[in-house]
């Protein structure tokens, strides 16, 4: 069974003496229970599960690893992305191992594999693991000591009032939609008969940081020869990839919020993907299709109102910072700038050129440049300045 992730409380921890207990393998059909009617089908949302979820650890060894998962695994001689080997738990939870000193632990798992660890484990106590090297510096910095590289996020849409994929290669046929992404590609693949046996679109490169895959499940479960409740008429899945500092950001939104964050991932993908109506006289009077209301059944399927902005954090400077940029990078120019100068001037003119430069640099500081100036003062014991003081003091020292 999928695990809830949306739910405050994730899956309990199971116990060792559990681990041999049976377990489902059909597909789940719902998280509320509801059976399907013949006559209508019933919407039922299920909420998201992460699918994908690649982390690297830096200070985390091998015997750590075993603490945590125990040490029922498979050694297996070959492994991806450049590793010697790998360590295998209940055949899909892989932990890749390298010789080389500059390459950590990587823990790998798929989207069966993350079904496994809630099955065996929990989340909650999977996420405290990966955390468990972190700390804050002496300066306050937290310093992760992990680095995921890649989470996906999906929504199973199971027996829903309208067929998304339909409705998203229509919208998507007669431009009625506005979107972040450059790149949208639609896949439409058949067997030898000529019968669909997969359809999908994907909004962005696949291995940009965030991209969009939405595509039928049901078609591919079948292809495969999965095992399906005979109750699930439709299922749609809107997978959302979170790559590089996107996922990293993604997991620092989940770490804070105990996994309830179904809401704001999907306001994100509203602001990514937005299908609008096209019928009425008013729509069509709008040339702009940023002004067009968003279609009624996008809206539906979302479930949410506002749009969140999903980008990188913004660069925290320090004076620290500013000095070490100052001396890898313009000290040698400054100097040879400061010198020629001098010695070319006439003597009338006495304010050295570095002066001047400082000068003319104080009109340009701002509220953040305070900002940092402040923090320094704090950190060395001191108290916070004004823009008026701290102007009037670079003056003084020139």
């Amino acid at each position: 069974m999928s695990v809830n992730c949306s739910s405050a409380k994730c899956s309990p921890v199971v116990s060792t003496a559990q681990k041999s207990a049976k377990k489902s393998k059909r597909t789940p059909h719902s998280n509320t229970g509801v059976p399907t009617s013949r006559k209508t089908q019933v919407k039922t949302f299920v909420e998201p599960v992460l699918d994908w979820v690649c982390v690297s650890l830096k200070k985390h060894t091998i015997l750590d690893i075993k603490k945590y998962f125990g040490n029922d695994f498979v050694k297996v001689d070959y492994a991806p992305m450049f590793y010697d080997y790998m360590l295998v738990y209940h055949e899909k939870i892989k932990i890749l191992v390298s010789s080389r000193k500059d390459m950590n632990l990587c823990i790998l798992l798929s989207g069966r594999a993350c079904r496994e660890l809630e099955n065996y484990y929990s989340w909650d106590t999977f996420f405290r693991f990966i955390k468990l090297y972190s700390h804050h510096s002496k300066t306050g910095e937290y310093i992760p000591n992990f680095n995921f590289t890649r989470i996906d996020y999906s929504y199973d849409f199971y027996n829903w009032n309208v067929d998304i994929l339909d409705k998203v290669k229509s919208h998507f046929d007669k431009g009625n939609y506005t979107s972040l992404f450059r790149r949208i590609t639609s896949m439409y693949a058949k067997d030898g008969k000529g019968y669909i046996i997969g359809r999908s679109f994907r909004f962005g490169k696949r291995d940009s940081d965030l991209s969009v895959i939405i595509y039928d499940k049901l078609l591919e479960r079948n292809a495969n020869d999965h095992i399906i409740d005979n109750s699930i008429k439709s299922w749609t899945r809107i997978e959302c990839n979170f790559m590089g500092t996107n996922a990293m950001l993604l997991f620092d939104m989940i770490d804070k919020q105990q996994m309830n964050v179904s809401k704001e991932v999907m306001q994100i993908l509203y602001r990514y993907i937005d299908f609008k109506h096209g019928g009425t006289y008013e729509d069509k009077k709008h040339n702009n299709m940023c002004r067009r209301k968003t279609a009624k059944w996008w809206r539906d399927t979302l479930n949410v109102t506002e749009k969140l902005s999903f980008s990188k954090k913004a660069y925290q400077s320090t004076i620290d910072k500013k000095i070490n940029v100052v001396e890898h990078k313009y000290m040698k120019s400054l100097s040879m700038a400061v010198v020629s100068v001098q010695l070319t001037r006439s003597k009338r003119k006495k304010v050295p050129l570095l002066n001047e430069l400082i000068t003319k640099s104080v009109k340009k500081l701002n509220d953040y440049d305070l900002q940092v100036v402040n923090e320094h003062l704090l950190k060395n014991g001191l108290k916070p300045i004004t823009m008026a003081k701290l102007e009037q003091l670079i003056k003084n020292l020139i």
